[in-house]
């Protein structure tokens, strides 16, 4: 056993890669003589190799076929997981034994069914497996009859990996739920999250709701991950889960558990968004573990219901405004521009911020979007959107353009057609072009079946709470002191202009004194021409470069 000893100091040092596999034929030929510690500790170096270097112990595995049998428990269990470690990455050196390592899902010891179960696991995942499917369901079908822990605790972990093998087994999988042990309810509704896409009736959603009311807070945890998985397919079942829901996020410190309801809730908004009334977003909002989903279900809500989120916006604005992380501020971009869709006065309210942003590349898209939809167009704006035009081969241009197209003010849209026509040489092979100029077209044939008059009656119902400003020269006022020292400026009602309009507007009041929509319209068809050609400038010098 001295020669054991000295290998199994080198085994020690870090360099375990190089080993020679002769030394390890050689102890494992010995295995017999040695103590169990002895035994253990070769058996935990050759593990910490099967995961590091598992192509390097090939030659050895007849060796460990044959420690299967040892009639010590802890060496069977240990060399099992050696050769589920081997069969993940080389599933051709334990091909060959896969029936002597089924059999020890037979093993009087339940550690070593276990450990079985997992190494089968372990080699059916290597992609070179053609039978997985068999191999699997034969683990599974020995693991039910041995113990339903240990079979929940296998099949939660196969479910990770292979839900739609575990789909087979759906209703040996709910008849768990009505178990006394905490832990096999666990399993099985973490087994439900994971599948996720299954059908279950009224009966099991109520079972599983139940269990957001604990009292262990895992079995919270889990019952909530389930919902949220499973309500995508089974909404209607879930409508008593809202309430149960809202408290927990009000009311429980378990992060990862109000991240699961949140989560949950964010579906289940659909059903009924007049119970989010209760929901403490004041107390919710500064949670910044908790931020993402809640954003996410303040978006969802902001299309079912704006006048949910009325309350809140100043406190989305102060985040907006002090927080630099991306994926919040789109979250919150978006909300406003949903907002807007319904009342403009939150672009005005919020412009100056979200110009700024507007200078930052990753939100630029979220940004004109907002703005767009709150009627609000001026040069960046309509620069941005060219700018997607001239790079259609991006799928992400591709799909804000869609957007941008949808929500673009219906009364400018023959200009934006025309002027992005003249792109049409140098775009006309392009398909996504095509299909963003149909886009327009269909917009606008929808505008002609609409009455103007409507279009008009809507626009000034819209513009009712937006706040706007008096547009005058100075020339035509006449300044007046008042008795207490103020001094104003008076000026006829006729002779001025109430507008939310870009400062483009300044510059040709002087020459134009048309009513506020026309005023518009010339704006943003100088805005728009402009750009087009330069963007045709560009397209211009690009073909001369390439002669």
């Amino acid at each position: 056993m001295e020669k054991t000893s000295k290998i199994l100091s080198n085994l020690d040092d870090n360099n375990l890669t190089p080993l020679d596999p002769q030394n390890l034929k050689n102890l494992l030929k010995t295995f017999k003589k040695g103590s169990i510690k002895t035994k253990l500790s070769l058996l935990n170096e050759i593990s910490f190799i099967s995961v590091t270097n598992p192509e390097a112990l090939q030659d050895i595995v007849p060796y460990l076929i044959k420690l299967m049998d040892d009639k010590d428990w802890r060496t069977r269990k240990n060399t099992v997981e050696i050769l589920g470690n081997i069969g993940l990455v080389s599933y051709e050196t334990v091909e060959r034994y896969l029936d002597r390592i089924l059999e020890k899902l037979n093993d009087k010891n339940l550690d070593v069914v276990y450990s079985a179960a997992y190494a089968i696991v372990k080699i059916s995942i290597n992609l070179k497996c053609k039978n997985k499917h068999e191999l699997i369901n034969k683990v599974l079908k020995k693991m039910k009859s041995k113990n339903k822990i240990l079979y929940t605790e296998i099949i939660k972990n196969i479910s990770e990996i292979y839900p739609d093998i575990v789909q087979n087994y759906i209703k040996d999988i709910l008849k768990l739920l009505d178990e006394d042990s905490t832990i096999i309810k666990i399993n099985v509704l973490k087994t439900l999250g994971n599948i996720g896409d299954v059908k279950i009736d009224r009966e099991v959603a109520q079972k599983i709701i139940k269990y957001l009311r604990g009292p262990p807070p895992e079995l919270k945890r889990y019952s909530a991950y389930a919902i949220w998985k499973l309500s995508n397919n089974n909404l209607e079942h879930f409508n008593d889960a809202i309430e149960l829901l809202i408290e927990i996020v009000n009311r429980e410190n378990d992060s990862k558990l109000i991240i699961y309801s949140l989560l949950a809730l964010n579906i289940l908004s659909h059903i009924c968004p007049q119970k989010f009334k209760k929901l403490d977003i004041n107390a919710l909002i500064h949670n910044k573990l908790i931020r993402k989903p809640l954003l996410e279900l303040l978006y969802n809500l902001s299309t079912l219901d704006y006048t949910l989120l009325i309350p809140y916006m100043d406190r989305l604005y102060d985040i907006l405004n002090n927080d630099e992380d991306i994926q919040s501020n789109k979250m919150i971009i978006r909300i406003i521009g949903n907002m807007a869709l319904y009342n403009p006065k939150y672009i005005n309210k919020y412009l100056t911020i979200l110009r700024e942003k507007l200078k930052v590349s990753k939100l630029r898209h979220e940004v004109v979007l907002a703005l767009v939809k709150g009627n609000y167009i001026d040069r960046n704006i309509l620069s941005t959107i060219f700018h997607g035009f001239r790079n259609l081969e991006k799928e992400e241009n591709v799909k804000f353009l869609e957007e941008v197209i949808t929500h673009y003010p219906l009364n400018l849209l023959d200009t934006l057609y025309n002027e992005i026509k003249k792109l049409e040489p140098y775009l006309n092979k392009n398909n996504n072009f095509n299909k963003l100029l149909n886009i327009i077209r269909e917009r606008i044939d929808e505008k002609k079946g609409i009455n103007t008059q409507d279009i008009n009656m809507v626009i000034e119902e819209a513009e009712k709470n937006v706040l706007k400003v008096v547009v005058a020269l100075e020339s035509e006022c006449v300044k007046v002191e008042l008795e207490d020292g103020k001094k104003v400026y008076i000026i006829p009602e006729n002779t001025c202009i109430k507008t939310p309009l870009s400062n483009e507007l300044l510059e040709i009041l002087e020459k134009y004194s048309k009513n506020e929509m026309e005023m518009y319209k010339l704006v943003h068809e100088i805005m728009v021409k402009s750009l087009i050609e330069d963007t045709l400038l560009e397209y211009n010098r690009e073909e001369k470069d390439k002669k």
